[in-house]
């Protein structure tokens, strides 16, 4: 039976996804490759970052700073990067 909803990812699930990827490599050092979410409905999307940064601040807090892709087959082409962030300001 069909729904006659569209399925397409969410701006919270490419968000999801950057923010994992993010914080995936704050805590092991390395981006993971593409990233699986698990959504409501039982799918499970794979979403390759676009972004990857890595760095740190002169007052030495480390950060991660990954990026999705997220397209609007609706609209014109186009794409918008959807970023993640995450930090760790824990003392070393």
């Amino acid at each position: 039976m069909s729904t006659g909803l569209r399925y397409r990812w969410t701006t919270g699930a490419c968000a999801t996804a950057a923010t994992t990827a993010a914080s995936t490599a704050l805590l092991t050092g390395t981006f993971p490759g593409p990233v699986e979410i698990r959504p409501p409905r039982g799918r499970t999307p794979a979403f390759a970052p676009l972004v990857e940064e890595l760095g740190a601040d002169p007052r030495g807090e480390h950060w991660a700073r990954a990026g999705v892709v997220k397209l609007y087959p609706c609209w014109e082409p186009g794409v918008n990067c959807q970023p993640g962030y995450a930090w760790d300001s824990r003392e070393t």
